[in-house]
Parts: C-alpha cells; structure tokens; sequence
C-alpha cells in the first residue's frame, strides 16, 4: 500500500492531537487512567462521526444484510429505508460495547483512587483537541473529497469496530503495567497507537478513494 500521507491536511492534524497525551505524561504528570480513559472517549467521537457518515454515504451497494436476511438496494429509496434500520442498530451495538468498556474503566479507575477533578479536567482538555481532529478529518476528507459519493453504509457499520479492537489491547495492557507508569511505558503505548491511527486514517482514504468530480488534495 502506497502512503500518501502529504496529500491530507487530516494527517498532520490527527498526529498532532496524538501529541496532546504526550504532553500531559511529560509536563502535567499523567498516568495510565488519563491515556486510556482519553482513549475511549476518543472511540466515542468515531462512533458519533460514523453515524454521520453512514446517513449522507450515497454509495449504492447491491445488498444489504438487515435482521439476518439480505436485502436488494435498487435505488435511494431503498437505500434510505435501510439505513433508517441499520443507524439506530449501530447506535445501539456500538454504544453497548462502549458501556460496558466505561464500567470496566471506571472500576479501575476506583480500584487505582485515581478518581479526582485533576482527571476530569485532564480528560476534557484531550477530548477537545480530539474531537477537533476528526472534524477537520470529515469536513477535508469525507465532505472535502466527496468520498461521501463512493462510501456505502454497510461498510461504514463495521469500520469502528476495529477501534474496539484497539480500545481493547490498550485497556488490557494498561491494567497489566498499571503499577509500572514509568514514562517510557506510556509513550510506547502513546505512539503505538498514534502509528495504528495513522495507517487506519489512509486506509481509510483509500477504500473511499476519491469519487468523480472530487478536488485535488489539499
């Protein structure tokens, strides 16, 4: 796979929101809760940009699997009637696994007492610079380069899904080095996910590539 990585403005953005938690471990003392928990709420804000994606995606895929039966897609009728079923389903699938990691987070994070307002507030500061990442990511990529034209809401239904994936190693391996927060610790598990992000970000403009008529990347 060819990487692109200069011709997305969302590139440089999207490293430079994974910079944030970097800067709270080395000047503001961060531990493993703050990483994770910023981590997950960043799972939060995919799934909210999916929805999004998945109800102005005017791809037209032949079939669809809906409550375990396939269903033909001949027009926009159809299609708009099969993601009347398919958003409120992801919403709630989706939203069931981020719950469930929540409690999870929250019993470690009562279990650690690293319960405080210093969290909180850490855990805000992160999530705005995060969520203005994926802002500027659909706005450029999914709205910018019309890949809004070729996406097509069955694929979108499943694309979070491999955060999950991710949101699990990472809570797994949090709670194993939970009593080893050295520095060096946090920044492995800090720029692996950065690099993960960064070859899912350009995956994923390549499976939408560019639709016809879209601009010349900025």
């Amino acid at each position: 796979m060819q990487l692109q990585i200069l011709k997305y403005l969302s590139v440089p953005v999207l490293i430079a929101a994974n910079i944030v938690p970097l800067i709270g471990v080395f000047y503001f003392g961060w531990s493993i809760v703050e990483v994770i928990l910023l981590y997950w709420s960043e799972s939060a804000i995919i799934g909210f940009f999916n929805i999004a994606k998945m109800w102005i995606a005017k791809g037209m895929p032949k079939q669809l699997m809906l409550n375990d039966r396939v269903v033909m897609i001949g027009n926009e009728g159809d299609l708009r009637a099969a993601k009347l079923k398919m958003i409120p389903f992801f919403a709630l699938h989706y939203g069931i696994f981020m719950f469930v990691h929540l409690i999870f987070l929250i019993t470690f994070i009562i279990i650690n007492n690293e319960l405080s307002f210093g969290l909180f507030y850490s855990l805000v500061l992160g999530f705005i610079f995060l969520f203005l990442s994926h802002v500027i990511s659909f706005w450029t990529n999914y709205i910018g380069r019309n890949e809004y034209e070729s996406a097509d809401v069955g694929s979108l239904f499943m694309y979070p899904y491999r955060r999950i994936i991710l949101m699990h190693v990472a809570v797994l391996f949090g709670a194993i080095l939970a009593g080893d927060e050295s520095t060096g610790t946090l920044v492995i598990l800090i720029l692996g996910k950065t690099v993960f992000d960064l070859f899912s970000h350009i995956n994923e403009r390549n499976d939408f590539g560019f639709s016809r008529g879209s601009s010349e990347p900025l």
